[in-house]
């Protein structure tokens, strides 16, 4: 369960204040994004083991959440990269992609 405990750990850790800056908006949408990508992975490592060890409708009901996952994590991704372009140029930070390379989403 540590992939579950480190995810709750990472979602306390994201602030309930709302950003006051498109700079603070980024960043908030980068830990999001972080937290969706975690999330997903949590469910596609279950959702491999609902199909040895689950009734058909229980691993196909997490294979519909694992999509969804995967898929707010996508749209994460596309709001976080329009607030990068809304930043000044000084204010960027370091873009990394879900695999940390900087080269985008993991499939």
């Amino acid at each position: 369960m540590g992939g579950v405990d480190e995810l709750v750990g990472e979602l306390l850790g994201i602030p309930t204040l709302d950003p006051r800056d498109p700079a603070e908006l980024t960043a908030l949408l980068a830990r999001l994004r972080s937290a969706a990508a975690r999330w997903s992975d949590v469910l596609g490592d279950v959702c491999e083991a609902t199909r040895t060890l689950a009734e058909p409708g229980s691993a196909a009901a997490l294979e519909i959440a694992f999509r969804r996952a995967e898929q707010s994590y996508v749209e994460l991704e596309i709001a976080h990269g329009a607030a990068l372009e809304r930043l000044p140029l000084h204010k960027l930070p370091s873009h990394r992609g879900r695999d940390g390379s900087g080269r985008g989403p993991v499939s």
